[in-house]
């Protein structure tokens, strides 16, 4: 019986050490180990305030990657790019958008007491957006919460057509706002400037995650952009790895960046990659095709959600390791 309490009492003490000395120290780690925004933008939509995070780390050595996270539901690829930053340095931006407190793909606003949603990879061609705001298909949950413009898309009323073109204008001018906050229109010397809003030697970096989680996209992979597939349209050739899942892989905006990831020389650095034509056409208003036509060097770095998380590590890896490399 007395060996029982002195069990019981040690079994307590243990738990008091727990609560009082190692807890702290494990949240105070997690807490370092968080990375919180350097600075906040609030973006108006209609009625809603959208926020933009900045994430920007100095490190000795300059990371001329700025990494984007642009579809809020994709978590995968922004805590990465998140431990990216932290590690590496450089400018991660985020863009917000929740709903009940859970991360969303679309953008959500209100206009005459409708609630409706874009996708905010196509708000960047008036073609893009147009198409978003008609082609609803309320095939998901967050997409039934997302109300339709009109019950008959292919023969708006002059009223829906006149609410599309306000519509339209406001999403364009969010756009701009949000182009801002990453490509500021004045931030090279002359000398320096190569590309339009782009400082030499600099690239665009985005992170998505695609497969099953993508309820949007289910199908979305690299065979996608084949010819005949969906994608195939604005796509100049694709670069295929034999034993590579086909969820993960990069999209390049042209060719001169795909020669650059394929002259990495060991096989596991290798990764299927689609080319972008140039000219991009059809514009579906997605960042891949703005950065296309105005020349901007940009990298996509798509993958499963956690299924394809370790490969997606070592996609922003592979494409940092390159670009601070030559600084």
């Amino acid at each position: 019986m007395p060996n029982k309490k002195r069990l019981v009492r040690l079994i307590v003490f243990l738990s008091l050490f727990q609560a009082l000395v190692l807890l702290p120290d494990l949240a105070k780690a997690q807490d370092e180990s968080a990375l919180a925004p350097t600075k906040t933008r609030k973006l108006k939509l209609f009625d809603t305030e959208i926020l933009v995070n900045t994430y920007r780390v100095v490190k000795k050595r300059k990371n001329p990657v700025t990494l984007l996270a642009i579809h809020h539901n994709e978590q995968t690829g922004l805590n990465l790019a998140k431990e990216a930053v932290k590690t590496r340095g450089g400018l991660l931006v985020e863009l917000v958008s929740t709903r009940n407190n859970r991360p969303q793909r679309n953008l959500f606003f209100t206009f005459k007491n409708k609630t409706l949603c874009i996708d905010p990879n196509r708000i960047f061609s008036t073609d893009g957006i147009k198409a978003d705001l008609l082609k609803r298909k309320r095939a998901t949950i967050e997409d039934r919460e997302c109300q339709s413009l009109s019950e008959d898309p292919k023969n708006l009323t002059v009223q829906e057509e006149q609410d599309l073109s306000e519509i339209t204008k406001e999403i364009e001018r969010f756009s701009v706002n949000f182009l801002d906050t990453f490509l500021p229109k004045k931030r090279c010397v002359r000398n320096q400037r190569l590309q339009r809003r782009l400082c030499k030697g600099e690239i665009l970096v985005a992170v998505h995650n695609n497969s099953a989680f993508d309820v949007n996209d289910p199908n979305l992979s690299i065979k996608t952009y084949i010819i005949g597939e969906e994608e195939a349209g604005p796509t100049e050739s694709v670069y295929l790895v034999n034993n590579e899942d086909l969820d993960n892989f990069f999209l390049v905006t042209n060719k001169r960046l795909f020669s650059r990831l394929l002259n990495l020389y060991d096989d596991e650095k290798q990764f299927n990659i689609s080319i972008q034509k140039q000219p991009p056409i059809p514009d579906d208003g997605s960042l891949s095709i703005k950065c296309g036509n105005e020349k901007i060097d940009y990298i996509n770095i798509e993958a499963e959600h956690n299924q394809g998380r370790e490969r997606q590590r070592a996609m922003i890896k592979v494409v940092l390791d390159s670009w601070m490399k030559r600084r």
